[in-house]
């Protein structure tokens, strides 16, 4: 697998965050925030869905809204520029603290849709995440409540078959364009946006509860991050008892563990845990080797990647047609199918923090 972040291989235009004017606004109109963020450092994007506006709030910092073809009664949806951690409580409470001048409210059509950015992470560290996440999935979705994981957009992975293409689209060998949205964690936006999408959430103002969420997310990033994926694996391959599921539940979450078992006996969370655990054990274990499909010094193959477009005319899929690394014939095949795609200059060096335009 390459070593390389989703970045370095996507090569994503630059985000522009406006940290200098936000921080001017924020000082001109303070907010009280109480909530710590894990990661301030971390961006996320937020989208909250909205029904009943049939007037609303046009321009507010950190938003944009549109209408929202998904919902009714004057459905729209307010959607974040990219934000930094320490700056998500401020933008939540800013949202609504304006809606509150207006008539509105959250049918079971809305939801609240988190972005985690991914594009510090390399394709090892975001399988680290992917395994963490199914392992609690049941459990995520027992914090959210109102059986958000019994609706149709955004269908648990454990009631899916798409573990069964996670490694390939991870390591960048078929494309997340076949993923499919309505999952509650989102893999579709991985190539444009640099973004997966959390869509558990249902529509809901309590910012506390937002909050906790984000952290939650927070958690299993920063355990992806710091821990090798022969570690995570090792670590979950020895989960074979009730009391291992909550040590690794606090292994990962630490002092949010409490919210995510909330006070429920051995038997009941390892009930909420064991699929997770049993599919997570399967995936690894039947998963084809991280390959490192891109060439170090040629960003062709990226190009096909970033663009399937060409493919899709060539082989009528938006899938890579072979498996494993291809070879010189079918590189020179390839180059046959997209002769005139541009080139992109190498991306500067960059860490998380530093990817920002004032």
């Amino acid at each position: 697998m390459t070593d390389k972040t989703y970045r370095q291989i996507y090569h994503y235009p630059s985000l522009s965050l406006g940290t200098v004017q936000l921080n001017s606004f924020m000082q001109n109109y303070p907010l009280t925030c109480t909530h710590k963020v894990l990661d301030n450092s971390s961006l996320f994007g937020i989208e909250v869905e909205v029904e009943g506006l049939q007037h609303y709030p046009t321009t507010l910092p950190f938003w944009s809204v549109t209408d929202d073809g998904s919902l009714r009664n004057y459905g729209r949806e307010y959607i974040s520029r990219p934000i930094k951690g320490k700056h998500v409580e401020y933008a939540l409470r800013l949202l609504y603290a304006n809606l509150s001048n207006y008539p509105y409210d959250f049918s079971p059509r809305c939801s609240v849709h988190v972005h985690c950015n991914i594009r510090t992470m390399t394709p090892k560290q975001l399988w680290n995440m992917m395994m963490i996440y199914i392992i609690f999935e049941r459990l995520l979705f027992k914090f959210v409540g109102q059986k958000r994981d019994e609706n149709i957009h955004c269908v648990p992975l454990l009631d899916t078959n798409l573990l069964d293409h996670l490694t390939r689209i991870i390591d960048c060998r078929i494309s997340p364009d076949n993923w499919m949205k309505y999952t509650a964690l989102n893999l579709v936006p991985m190539n444009k946006l640099g973004t997966i999408e959390f869509r558990h959430m249902h529509g809901t103002d309590d910012v506390d509860k937002l909050m906790t969420w984000i952290n939650l997310i927070l958690k299993m990033k920063l355990y992806a991050y710091k821990n090798s994926t022969e570690m995570v694996e090792n670590e979950i391959f020895h989960l074979n008892s009730n009391s291992q599921y909550r040590q690794f539940a606090s292994n990962v979450f630490g002092e949010y563990s409490d919210m995510l078992l909330d006070n429920l006996s051995y038997s009941d969370y390892a009930s909420f845990m064991e699929e997770g655990v049993t599919r997570a054990k399967l995936a690894f274990s039947t998963r084809s080797p991280f390959e490192g499909m891109f060439l170090s010094d040629d960003s062709l193959l990226l190009k096909l990647y970033i663009d399937p477009a060409p493919l899709r005319s060539a082989f009528g899929k938006g899938v890579w047609p072979f498996e494993n690394m291809p070879t010189p014939e079918q590189i020179a095949a390839f180059n046959q199918v997209i002769v005139g795609v541009p080139d992109e200059p190498e991306p500067e060096d960059w860490d998380e923090p530093e990817e920002e335009q004032e």
